[in-house]
């Protein structure tokens, strides 16, 4: 019982240290967003309803402290954030070019990329602490020692993993640069859960 209940402990310190871990780089992923938001908004992008919505659900999405809560916002901010770019494309396609612009895109297509590893990484641990705590034998003594399944992070706006690539529908943004169309992709596939191992042609030349 002793050694069930060490190894139960133990799973749930690694879920709340992959937790802790998911939480830093989701709110450096979000705060990239609000950088390129403000970089529009620098360049000329005079939109007060998408640049304000932007910036709400940032605010949403750096505050939320729980998964389930954190999957909410950030779902929020991939929508705002994404009918942003539809309009930047609409309006200032010139500006994917502009190298601080596809430095953001490609700095935020690496931190998508983080975000897939530490999301499978914890939703895996959380899992693994969840069926410990509900299973014979360890389940005899779960509650003593303070068991409380933890929550899945699942953002849903991204279950199509091409959905957010539909603003780089344009030949202008298509033929502005490998870098920033790799970047882009890179950041649409992070926002599903999948492995980008499986999606090798939007690794290419990265």
């Amino acid at each position: 019982m002793t050694i069930l209940a060490r190894n139960l402990a133990s799973l749930g310190r690694e879920s709340d240290a992959m937790w802790e871990q998911l939480q830093a780089t989701r709110r450096s992923r979000n705060d990239v967003m609000a950088r390129i938001a403000d970089a529009a908004r620098a360049n000329g992008v005079d939109d007060p309803f998408a640049l304000q919505a932007v910036e709400r659900a940032f605010a949403d999405a750096q505050a939320a402290e729980d998964p389930t809560r954190a999957a909410e916002a950030d779902d929020a901010l991939c929508v705002a954030h994404r009918n942003l770019l539809d309009l930047i494309e609409g309006r200032a396609p010139a500006l994917f070019e502009r190298t601080p612009f596809a430095l953001l895109l490609e700095e935020l297509g690496e931190l998508e990329d983080r975000m897939t590893t530490c999301k499978g990484l914890y939703n895996n641990r959380v899992t693994m602490y969840g069926n410990a705590g509900r299973t014979f034998p360890t389940l005899l003594i779960a509650k003593q020692h303070g068991f409380a399944p933890r929550e899945r992070y699942l953002p849903r706006e991204a279950s199509d993993p091409l959905a957010v690539a539909a603003a780089s529908g344009s030949t202008a943004l298509a033929e502005a640069s490998p870098r920033i169309m790799n970047a882009y992709m890179l950041w649409a596939i992070g926002l599903s859960d999948t492995v980008l191992e499986e999606a090798p042609q939007h690794r290419t030349g990265r």
